[in-house]
């Protein structure tokens, strides 16, 4: 496994050329997905680690 398939900018490329060029397969399914599970992950975790102040 290469460091290449936990990068969201191989996804996002992919996606994009897909659009842009052609011809969108079902591939591009798999792109987004993987792109809004990398973001949410990311989010959870900043979220999970931020310091918040209750007042």
């Amino acid at each position: 496994m290469t460091i290449s398939h936990v990068s969201p900018t191989t996804y996002a490329a992919s996606a994009l050329r897909q659009v842009l060029v052609g011809p969108v397969t079902g591939r591009l399914w798999i792109d987004l997905l993987v792109l809004a599970v990398l973001s949410a992950v990311t989010l959870w975790f900043a979220g999970s680690r931020m310091q918040w102040k209750a007042n």
